[in-house]
């Protein structure tokens, strides 16, 4: 009996098999360590290496070919050594180094109408617009038409004269001289760089309608070159000048590097006791086909 109760005893002593005691809280497992960070070392860029640029490309300015000027002498078409009151001396003075200009002169010996009417009329012309320069037209004359003395005063026009034709020629360019012989304008041809073309010519107003109001309006004139298809016109035929009573063209001058030209034109117009005849002048560029 003894022997039970101790085996008895002994039984409850040993805690129930295969349980967990509840009445403590149970310890929690220990949380795992993350694993530490590993932070990149910082690895630099490669630096591209420095690009040279190649600088854009500049185009090349269009070659300008230098025309020699030409030593030779102003072209002059002489007054009436019979009667120089009938008409203007012309002289062509030559071209500006580039071609763009050219200069002409008149000179009026008088027509006698008073002592002291001589004159001269120096012109520089745009050869790209048929327009006078700045400052283009100077006259030379005397101070008075009929002075009280008799005498003129100046009495010789020709200093003056030259001192400010020089200075309008250094002013706009013009060397004396440089120009090449001009071709005569007869029976309605004239002679280009690319050989003879027919020039149309018409005078309209001009003096064979007599009445009054139609001389003092004064003529105008028609000028163009015809070849082929092609027509330039030089002068429409819309400028009437006062007292101008027909136009004749007489010369043509070609710059030295053949891109421009001068026509000289001659007209008649009233004077006194009469009619005498001047000189003018259509310069323009030449089109390509004439060249």
């Amino acid at each position: 009996m003894l022997r039970r109760l101790l085996l008895f005893t002994a039984l409850l002593a040993l805690p129930a098999c295969g349980g967990d005691d509840l009445s403590e809280d149970p310890t929690p497992a220990p949380e795992s360590t993350p694993a530490p960070v590993t932070t990149p070392e910082a690895t630099s860029e490669p630096t591209p290496e420095a690009v040279e640029e190649t600088p854009e490309e500049t185009p090349a300015e269009p070659e300008v070919k230098a025309v020699p000027v030409i030593e030779g002498e102003p072209h002059t078409v002489a007054e009436n050594p019979v009667m120089p009151q009938m008409n203007d001396r012309f002289v062509f003075w030559g071209w500006s180094a580039d071609g763009l200009r050219y200069a002409f002169e008149t000179y009026n010996p008088g027509e006698g109408a008073v002592s002291c009417d001589m004159r001269y009329d120096v012109y520089v012309i745009d050869a790209e617009t048929d327009q006078y320069v700045d400052g283009g037209h100077i006259t030379i004359a005397h101070k008075e038409p009929e002075p009280a003395s008799g005498a003129c005063d100046p009495v010789d026009l020709e200093p003056g004269a030259g001192e400010q034709r020089a200075a309008l020629f250094e002013t706009h360019g013009i060397v004396v001289g440089n120009l090449h012989p001009p071709k005569e304008i007869l029976s309605g041809k004239a002679e280009f760089p690319n050989g003879v073309q027919n020039l149309a010519f018409r005078v309209m107003h001009g003096s064979t309608d007599n009445s009054s109001p139609t001389l003092e309006a004064g003529a105008a004139y028609y000028m163009a070159v015809k070849g082929g298809q092609s027509t330039w016109v030089i002068e429409p035929g819309r400028t009437r000048r006062p007292w101008v009573l027909g136009y004749a063209p007489k010369l043509l001058f070609v710059s030295p590097d053949g891109v421009h030209a001068a026509f000289i034109v001659q007209r008649e117009h009233m004077a006194f006791e009469g009619t005498r005849l001047s000189w003018m002048s259509n310069g323009l560029g030449l089109p390509d086909w004439l060249l």
